[in-house]
């Protein structure tokens, strides 16, 4: 016996009510969506899932569950993006280019972007010999290593400051080519200009 309609709580009942009925509850069972089912004359269990359910699609295909959660946090909490312009020792070489998408706040922007730039810096201060990595003699930053927690740190300034949980965009401007301490190519990560970034975020 295998109920097949209703809710999870339907097909328990539906179950009960044949068992009451004298159906051994060996001869039961009660599947989801995607369940396999193994039948032979003397058993009916599961055997294995498969996929299965709603899935959602547009122009480019189907749309992946990590992405439905990015534009849902986009819908209900905009984006910021942060422009951030470092050198080989950390340091900022401007301040910070902070912008903001359907983020509802009453902070100003120039209150915004300081405790950004303190952020960074703090981070920067605390933890960049973690970034500061040697390779073969060979000296370089694991830029991608400080993108992530960069994104981590704001990710909590925001959620504390503004009340709210938007998506965070870090666009890091750093050195290329060879640190001043290597005689070799450095293990860097090409970017564009995070300005012309920026500019393509404007228009969109």
């Amino acid at each position: 016996f295998m109920p097949v309609h209703g809710e999870h709580r339907m097909l328990v009942k539906h179950a009960q009510m044949a068992h009451s009925m004298g159906i051994p509850k060996e001869n039961m069972v009660i599947v989801n969506n995607g369940d396999m089912i193994g039948l032979s004359q003397e058993s009916i269990k599961i055997i294995g899932k498969v996929t299965s359910g709603i899935e959602l699609v547009d122009q480019a295909g189907i749309i992946h569950e990590n992405v439905m959660k990015e534009r849902q946090q986009l819908a209900e909490d905009g984006v910021l993006t942060v422009a951030v312009a470092l050198d080989w020792d950390g340091k900022l070489i401007v301040q910070p280019e902070v912008h903001l998408r359907g983020v509802v706040t009453s902070v100003e922007r120039p209150l915004l972007q300081q405790l950004v730039s303190r952020a960074i810096e703090r981070l920067i201060a605390e933890r960049w010999e973690v970034y500061q990595q040697k390779d073969n003699g060979t000296s370089y930053v694991d830029w991608e290593h400080l993108e992530s927690d960069l994104e981590g740190a704001l990710q909590r300034l925001v959620k504390r400051e503004l009340q709210s949980i938007p998506l965070i965009v870090i666009l890091l401007q750093h050195p290329q080519g060879e640190s001043l301490e290597s005689s070799g190519p450095t293990k860097t990560y090409r970017r564009r200009r995070p300005t012309a970034i920026l500019e393509e975020v404007k228009k969109a």
